[in-house]
């Protein structure tokens, strides 16, 4: 891949942008049109006072649905609130990345389809849509201590309008903020990818990893029962909540052994990171140093059937190979080139695949 989905937004790609920071008044400004509802200025946000749907007045400079939204929601109770893009002039149509609020919690979806979520919020979450030719991606962002979020996406392009919109579907209204609207690089090549995309092709928020490898010699009976294990992962990020698109993790926190002969269960932590710009330079690590028994080695000379106090497990000999890591995403295959460390009772490797949904 030639360029990074999450690069810059270029001057250049901007059809419309709003940052709101304007005197209190029912005069929107030039850049909206309202098609429903209550709107105003207020307090250097556009709010809307109950349901409604306000358009942004600059249309994509091409005739085609591929294009980039974003903004910042404040929510003012449960429901959905909507970021639309390929609307029509009239306020109908388009493709919407939606945002439900429930109870503390938030659940994205996009063109109408499933949820992906639950995520937390405190006050505002950031959230976007992008449309290029293969299909329509959306993420969301709540801000907290520490801010994650969920993306979506659904490989069914959708055809439609040149504008882009905000909508509320909540009786007691919503403030929006910091309105972004772009052209992408299916109509410029130099304007950002959508994000979590390879070569086009949407990853999903939800990954398989499966160990393959060989023990080594007088180590089989410790050390095979990791062949075939598999482990899901689902999108995850903890960073980036500014600035740049954000890349691509998923993460897995499981409390199942790995090994047919552990006991009890032991928490470990791997996070899946998909380099956009080369896949095949993709990372995978532990926040917690993952073992081949969590729970059930003890010592160096595998002595001892519990953890010993205070042991770094991080360290060597307790770590194994995960790479060449390979991806397959639909109908593609890349390989890492770094080969990583070799494993205390063999080589392990594991393949990276699609979820079935």
């Amino acid at each position: 891949m030639d360029r990074r989905c999450c690069c810059k937004r270029r001057r250049e790609c901007l059809i419309v942008s709003d940052d709101f920071n304007r005197p209190p008044s029912d005069d929107l400004g030039p850049n909206w049109n309202e098609k429903s509802g209550s709107w105003s200025i207020n307090a250097n946000r556009l709010h809307v006072a109950g349901v409604g749907l306000c358009r942004c007045t600059a249309p994509h400079p091409y005739n085609t649905p591929t294009a980039v939204a974003k903004c910042i929601l404040f929510p003012s109770d449960n429901g959905s609130y909507h970021l639309k893009i390929n609307v029509e002039s009239d306020g109908s149509g388009g493709v919407a990345a939606t945002v439900r609020v429930s109870d503390g919690s938030f659940y994205l979806s996009v063109g109408g389809g499933a949820e992906a979520g639950p995520s937390l919020w405190d006050t505002k979450i950031e959230f976007s849509i992008c449309h290029n030719e293969n299909g329509v991606y959306a993420d969301a962002y709540g801000y907290v201590d520490n801010p994650f979020g969920v993306y979506h996406c659904v490989e069914s392009p959708s055809s439609g309008g040149r504008y882009a919109a905000l909508e509320c579907d909540v009786e007691s209204g919503a403030d929006f903020d910091d309105f972004y609207y772009w052209q992408n690089y299916v109509t410029d090549p130099t304007c950002p990818k959508c994000w979590c995309e390879c070569e086009g092709h949407c990853v999903p928020p939800a990954l398989t990893g499966t160990f393959s490898g060989q023990a080594y010699s007088g180590y089989e009976a410790e050390c095979d029962c990791l062949d075939g294990q598999e482990v899901s992962f689902s999108v995850w990020e903890t960073s980036g909540i500014s600035g740049d698109r954000r890349s691509c993790a998923w993460r897995t926190t499981d409390t199942t052994p790995l090994c047919y002969n552990c006991e009890g269960t032991h928490p470990w932590d791997m996070v899946f990171s998909l380099d956009s710009d080369d896949p095949g330079n993709s990372t995978l690590s532990t926040k917690m140093p993952v073992t081949i028994y969590p729970e059930c080695v003890g010592n160096p000379d595998w002595g001892s059937a519990e953890p010993v106090s205070g042991y770094d497990y991080g360290a060597a000999p307790y770590s194994w190979s995960c790479d060449p890591l390979e991806f397959v995403f639909g109908p593609f295959v890349f390989h890492a080139d770094d080969p990583g460390p070799t494993g205390y009772c063999g080589e392990y490797y594991i393949i990276i695949t699609e979820q079935a949904a």
